[in-house]
């Protein structure tokens, strides 16, 4: 009997459709999973002269199913990338004691008499440390305004208040960025039952599906179905070793949910207008597996990606907006006690649903919001999610 317990998954990514790099596999965190094989089957059309039915006769097979998970740093950084269809950029880490922050007007900047802040863009969130005044520690939404010795920033910690301090500490700024592209992304998963020392296999795993959700009061989850073309039979693991998972923490929504900053029609982001109590987002890329005569082809879809917050309700500033056809932009960021963690940054929403009813005696109105992720040019860069690693 095979115990729950002690099933191991892992996974390789892939370069060519079919092939197996000769590498270690990195063991994943997850909490549960369903990956399978589909048999695509018909029933013969032989007539037989007792009733009965003399064939099931296989047409195709996949691989396909799903991995949950919870969300700390490092989990699942392979697998947002196959989500976005994209590559992460090379880190940025900048160190010295050249950084100053003024907030004396708005907005607010965070300056550098080294020059060295040219490397960011509008829409990055960035982690930054090493300032006297703990306000000034912490996540960053990087605005419109930016040259290599300043750059307008907003914390998007709302308990956070930016302050102005002078250049003279040693201040880190650190972020990796990555836009929703048009790249192939395929992973190797194997399953371990290592209590009964059998294995299998999935290959050619794109990601489907992805989706992440922040509540009150909830752990953070993130969501992951795949579809692929083989579920091969197999003895022995299909890596030469395997790689620990991360042992950090996962991130929680009481403290690491650093906040959700919105601004609508093109207005500078800045602290909701309401208590948010939960943001889910949803990517789809349409995977599609294509029978052949002896062979298949993967394609894919539009990069689909939905929003979704609710908040307290207490006035009608997004509701309004949701009337009018209008369109809001987001960004958040969520860390774990190490300030290790991600940030996102959606430039246009557009409203499919709103509502806030009274759903009974005694209960707090919500307001729910519905939208789609749009395409939108920023600066020199045309996307429509903005993913940031922070740590």
């Amino acid at each position: 009997m095979s115990n729950s317990n002690e099933v191991q998954i892992s996974y390789v990514k892939q370069s060519t459709l079919g092939a197996i790099p000769a590498s270690n596999l990195e063991r994943l965190n997850y909490a549960s999973e369903s990956l399978k094989g589909t048999a695509a089957t018909t029933q013969s059309g032989i007539i037989d002269s007792t009733g009965n039915i003399t064939d099931l006769i296989r047409t195709g097979f996949t691989a396909d199913g799903g991995i949950n998970t919870e969300l700390g740093h490092g989990y699942i950084n392979d697998f947002l990338v196959g989500a976005w269809r994209s590559a992460l950029e090379t880190p940025i880490s900048l160190s010295g004691t050249t950084f100053s922050i003024d907030a004396s007007g708005s907005p607010v900047t965070l300056d550098d008499s080294g020059n060295g802040l040219g490397g960011l863009k509008q829409n990055d969130i960035i982690m930054v440390g090493g300032f006297t005044d703990a306000n000034n520690n912490t996540a960053m939404l990087v605005g419109a305004n930016i040259a290599a010795g300043s750059v307008d920033v907003t914390a998007v910690d709302l308990t956070k208040t930016l302050a102005t301090e002078a250049a003279g500490d040693t201040v880190t700024i650190t972020t990796t960025r990555m836009e929703n592209a048009n790249t192939d992304s395929f992973f190797a998963i194997e399953r371990f039952y290592s209590d009964v020392s059998t294995y299998m296999s999935f290959l050619d795993m794109y990601i489907d599906t992805f989706n992440l959700e922040f509540g009150a009061g909830a752990v953070p989850t993130v969501g992951i179905t795949f579809k692929g073309t083989t579920h091969a039979p197999i003895v022995a693991t299909i890596g030469t070793g395997y790689n620990a998972a991360s042992t950090n923490d996962v991130i929680n929504t009481d403290t690491g949910y650093l906040g959700t900053l919105l601004g609508n029609d093109g207005a500078v982001l800045s602290a909701s207008s309401g208590c948010v109590t939960k943001v889910s987002v949803s990517i789809s890329n349409s995977i599609r597996v294509e029978e052949g005569l002896n062979c298949q082809t993967i394609g894919k879809g539009d990069f689909d990606c939905k929003v979704s917050f609710d908040m307290v309700f207490s006035n009608l500033t997004y509701y309004n907006v949701f009337l009018n056809d209008g369109y809001t932009s987001m960004a958040l960021a969520a860390v774990d006690g190490s300030n290790q963690g991600l940030g996102l940054t959606f430039p246009k929403l557009k409203y499919t649903d709103a509502s806030a009813p009274s759903t009974g005696r005694n209960n707090t109105v919500t307001a729910s919001y519905s939208t789609q992720a749009l395409r939108s040019t920023v600066g020199s860069d045309t996307y429509t999610a903005l993913l940031s690693i922070l740590g």
